[in-house]
């Protein structure tokens, strides 16, 4: 595909390995955490251990509402350039928020100019549309006889598919 000025590098498809890892709570944030991987990488332990501490020093900057919970789920991505964490967590009931990390394994970013506007590529957006599913289902109630969303039921519905 190409526009006048502009040219376009051509990705491949390969399926990645998805993982649940595990809940993570970091007040008044609970995650469900995922790790995703390229082909042949996988997440180790120090891996998990030192995202788990990136994304919470991330978080403590976010303003929250005093007695509010935030619920939502976390990417571990080992892709082929590089390891991306992206936690979401939803407001407002219906608004999902996002804080993306990339760390390249060479160092350079090659999309650093552009990462505020990204959303996440397309094997993360396979887990996030998961999540918008499960979290219609169980936090935004349609049923007239259902008055309260269910945070448990939310947090026990992962991704079933060991890749995407």
């Amino acid at each position: 595909m190409s526009l006048p000025g502009h040219e376009f590098a051509i990705a491949r498809y390969h399926p990645r390995a998805v993982v649940p890892l595990d809940l993570w709570t970091v007040p008044p944030f609970t995650f469900k955490v995922y790790g995703l991987s390229d082909q042949g990488r996988t997440l180790d332990g120090d891996e998990v251990a030192e995202a788990r501490v990136l994304i919470a020093a991330r978080l403590a900057d976010i303003e929250v509402e005093p007695g509010q919970q935030y619920p939502g789920f976390v990417i571990l991505h080992k892709g082929s350039e590089g390891m991306t964490l992206t936690s979401h967590w939803s407001v407002e009931g219906c608004i999902l928020c996002q804080d993306l990390l990339r760390r390249p394994y060479n160092g350079e970013d090659p999309i650093a100019a552009i990462r505020p506007h990204v959303v996440g590529c397309i094997w993360e957006l396979a887990l996030i549309n998961h999540e918008r599913t499960v979290w219609q289902k169980t936090m935004m109630p349609i049923k007239p006889n259902v008055v309260a969303p269910d945070l448990e039921a939310y947090l026990q519905s992962w991704f079933e598919e060991a890749s995407v």
